[in-house]
């Protein structure tokens, strides 16, 4: 922090001699010039103006080699004092810094090292930075930080702007495709006086003028509808949304997504669509069909299979759901299988889907669409015709069952929807808060008549993680939702939560006594490495009211085991998903102290080939806990 004082006080102290020296050192406007990915194909001696980024410096007395750098690349200049005179010479390299924006002139030539360049005959400053950029070499790599300081992450970080960009050529390609097949991009309210179009919590606002109530939309679906009841019969939005509930590496609470409603086509054409879409966006992103993704190859490759929700859960949670008909029925089988987060008066929709994402959605691997879901987790959905306990409904799943697009043959049938929407104000009055609420107009306009109608919606943000391969979803947001630096958030009235840290350790024969005791030295060091303020905060703080309230962190840190490696890998990934800390002692780490050899050797591993040895997970009491309660405590 006194660096950084220092640092600014240096520029200050910089940019006051430009101004003492008669210089503008932030003028109105500026010839921009070429740009210097296109100045570097100029043939020798060519005359060149251009404009960018003072990103490295290096004086050599009378002669100064500098980079600067603009959207399209970056290119060296030879700043001379035989050029400029030698006052000139000594303005530029005493009073610019990098980070500073100027305007050059000179002329193209190639250096003894073979580099080309351009000889300045003239510059200018066109923008003072007062606060250095961040470390030449690693970049901004504050995780946190980079987030929050997102200008800082594109300059210090390529593969930021890389992400950002690879962004815009999807969300470019989605428009480009839709227009061409005939659709219209239209706009929808985002203040809403009804939320829907999801099973979601919402975010409520007041309008003072109006002196109502409103929503910020948590979909577009119900407005796009709409628009078909109106005439359209090709409409599409790329649709700011925004859910009032938690954040993890899958989540955040504003997130984008595209919805598209097709008159005269049902959710099997629309499985067509998103098959011949697909590919294209991922190619416009620049990868193949083949991704590696969380080291697993998986291939995009279509057609897709399509297999019922219920064989899924079939498959992997060894029950048929039409055995439990009713609510009370499928919640006590949902108890029996250990499915959390649940209660007695949970809908059968919300459980049916709850057992899935626990016992089927882990091992997706390979693009699927998982068809025909129960008609009571799909309440904008039209029925099956040759069944009707199940509706016309697919989601586009892959990688651990993340779900990349969903899509319904719409319901239009306004005497069905009127019924589905009182069962979901059922729901809301036996206390479930993701409910849909009653849509009295949406109904209306139904009655009005609406076409078979198919309807899609994909995140995007989701789309572009998984593209890209991005560990966490706010990684391809610019900017991300976060709590302000500084601030806590509510903690007046409650506890914080309880802190604790489990590591579970592989107890096979063929790991030896010593090996396991070197596994939990070293991931208790290493934990207290990363957490020990943590570990040794306050056991107590008083809210402005004057109530004392204790700070539960538990320090022991709970050993327990295993006998399955692939247990280690499965708890590194659902903790890494809940972004809990999680620590891993491997082979190669036992075997080796040198960290460069340690890290060339996992680098050409994929998770799976690596042998862990332990795995050490700390955070919420309650989310630490649900991970490791199946392994049992260390012998």
């Amino acid at each position: 922090m006194i660096e950084e004082i220092e640092e600014y006080q240096t520029r200050l102290g910089r940019l006051n001699t430009l101004k003492e020296a008669g210089v503008e050192p932030y003028p109105a406007k500026s010839e921009k010039g070429i740009n210097l990915a296109d100045a570097k194909n100029l043939s020798l001696d060519s005359s060149v103006v251009s404009s960018g980024r003072l990103v490295a410096m290096r004086d050599m007395g009378k002669l100064c080699f500098a980079h600067l750098k603009d959207a399209s690349g970056k290119m060296q200049l030879a700043v001379s004092e035989k050029e400029l005179g030698k006052d000139r010479y000594k303005f530029f390299v005493k009073n610019f810094d990098l980070g500073d924006f100027i305007w050059v002139s000179g002329n193209i030539f190639v250096t003894h090292a073979g580099e080309t360049s351009i000889l300045v005959k003239d510059y200018k400053i066109l923008s003072k930075a007062l606060l250095p950029l961040p470390e030449k070499f690693h970049g901004l790599t504050d995780i946190e930080q980079r987030y929050r300081k997102r200008y800082l992450d594109l300059l210090g970080n390529e593969q930021s702007m890389e992400i950002a960009k690879i962004r815009s050529n999807v969300v470019r390609e989605l428009r480009n495709y839709f227009d061409a097949k005939g659709f219209y991009e239209v706009e929808t309210p985002v203040l809403q006086t009804l939320y829907g179009g999801a099973l979601a919590k919402p975010f409520e606002t007041h309008h003072n003028a109006l002196d109502i109530p409103l929503y910020l939309r948590i979909a577009p679906e119900l407005y796009l509808k709409r628009l078909i009841v109106g005439g359209f019969e090709k409409v599409y939005e790329i649709a700011k949304c925004f859910r009032n509930e938690g954040i993890d590496n899958n989540h955040n609470p504003e997130f984008t997504q595209i919805e598209f409603y097709w008159a005269y086509a049902d959710y099997t054409m629309l499985m067509d669509m998103v098959e011949d879409y697909l590919p294209r966006l991922i190619k416009a992103a620049g990868k193949d069909l083949k991704l590696n993704i969380g080291g697993q190859v998986v291939d995009f490759t279509g057609p897709y299979p399509r297999v019922s929700m219920r064989d899924l859960i079939k498959q992997y949670a060894k029950i048929d759901i039409e055995d439990y008909p009713t609510d009370e029925a499928m919640y006590q089988k949902a108890v029996e299988l250990k499915v959390e987060d649940i209660k007695p008066g949970t809908g059968r929709g919300k459980l049916i889907d709850e057992i899935y994402k626990v016992y089927a959605r882990p091992y997706i691997i390979n693009p699927i669409f998982m068809i025909d879901h129960p008609v009571e987790l799909s309440p904008l959905a039209k029925k099956k015709a040759s069944d009707p306990r199940y509706v016309e409904r697919f989601q586009l799943l892959c990688v651990g069952g993340n779900e990349l697009c969903n899509a319904f043959s719409e319901l239009n049938d306004p005497l069905d929807q009127e019924e589905r929407f009182k069962e979901q104000v059922r729901l809301e009055a036996a206390g479930d808060d993701e409910s849909m609420p009653y849509d009295e107009d949406f109904v209306t306009a139904l009655k009005h008549g609406m076409p078979p109608t198919g309807g899609l919606g994909m995140g995007i943000d989701r789309l572009i993680k998984l593209l890209v391969d991005a560990d966490n979803l706010k990684e391809v947001i610019l900017f991300p939702t976060m709590r302000p630096e500084g601030s806590k958030g509510s903690e007046v009235g409650k506890s914080k939560e309880t802190m604790v840290a489990h590591a579970v350790l592989l107890n096979t024969a063929d790991v030896p006594q010593w090996s396991k005791l070197n596994a939990a030295a070293h991931l208790s060091a290493s934990l207290a490495a990363r957490e020990g303020k943590k570990l040794i905060f306050i056991d107590s703080t008083t809210t402005t009211d004057g109530e004392k309230i204790p700070m539960n962190i538990q320090h022991a840190i709970m050993m327990k085991q295993t006998d399955n490696k692939e247990n280690l890998l499965k708890l590194k990934r659902e903790a890494e998903k809940l972004e809990l800390t999680v620590t891993c002692f491997t082979e190669e780490m036992r075997d080796s102290t040198n960290d460069k050899k340690v890290k060339e050797k996992q680098e050409s591993k994929t998770s799976a080939e690596i042998n862990f040895l332990g795995v050490l997970v700390f955070g919420p009491k309650k989310s630490v806990e649900s991970l490791t309660k199946s392994f049992e405590m260390m012998q």
